[in-house]
């Protein structure tokens, strides 16, 4: 959600057009999505073969410590998590709800497996795509974003556009955009990402809350990298390991 806020905001400012979806949800994304309507696509639940399908696609691609995943995943399908057509959250909690949080914690285990399958068989050696860790992210996100947009090709420091753009400009951007089509190279700069993000820093979107400062059932829930230490027992570690022998070391969160 953090994530997606800060694109949609780097959009909106660039005047690009995004789109936010599962692709893992679309049976063909190739053909069942209008690529040339979108200039910048949001992909949650990553799935490399249907990205791949994405035309002349450049992205980067964020992973998280998997067993922070579990904890998070476990207190969001509890509480905060939104269910709309989502049945299967709906059914789970119902679960959830009947159980003490160490069986819990072994049900998100199995319930988020299918996520953590995504990052298990993502192609970590596509050039096309820069690889982010989540909690390098979050610890120096402007840094972390520069090297992104330059990845991207849409950052420049001298001629990007910051949220100071007067409106006779934002209007000609738009203009631009919407006569010449997408990609007509619009680019950001440091002053605009340093906004952005302190407009969606934790405490921000928490309702003040600093960091480590927790509310279960807030969507920003703790906002600390390896808060997995507080909740998983070597039961739940075992159980893990078990199901996913070797993720942890891939992912370069053990040697």
């Amino acid at each position: 959600m953090w994530l997606s806020n800060i694109l949609f905001d780097v959009s909106a400012l660039m005047g690009y057009r995004p789109l936010q979806n599962q692709i893992n949800m679309i049976k063909n994304p190739k053909d069942e999505i209008n690529w040339d309507s979108i200039d910048f696509y949001i992909c949650t639940n990553s799935v490399y073969e249907k990205v791949k399908q994405v035309p002349d696609v450049r992205g980067f691609h964020v992973i998280r410590d998997p067993r922070d995943v579990i904890v998070s995943g476990y207190y969001s399908h509890l509480y905060s998590h939104e269910i709309l057509d989502w049945y299967e959250l709906e059914e789970y909690r119902s679960r959830l709800e009947k159980v003490d949080k160490d069986e819990g914690l072994m049900m998100e285990i199995d319930f988020t497996g299918y996520f953590l399958d995504h990052m298990n068989t993502w192609n970590y050696d596509d050039p096309d795509f820069m690889e982010v860790k989540f909690e390098d992210l979050t610890r120096n996100p402007s840094g972390k974003f520069r090297e992104i947009f330059r990845f991207l090709g849409i950052y420049d420091d001298q001629k990007g556009f910051n949220t100071v753009n007067t409106l006779r400009e934002y209007s000609n951007r738009v203009l631009r955009k919407t006569t010449e089509g997408k990609r007509i190279g619009n680019k950001i700069n440091q002053a605009a990402i340093d906004s952005i993000v302190k407009k969606r820093s934790f405490k921000k979107m928490s309702g003040g809350r600093k960091k480590s400062q927790e509310d279960v059932k807030s969507h920003y829930r703790k906002g600390t990298p390896g808060d997995w230490k507080n909740h998983l027992k070597p039961h739940h570690l075992e159980y893990f390991n078990s199901k996913f022998p070797g993720l942890i070391r891939k992912l370069g969160y053990e040697e």
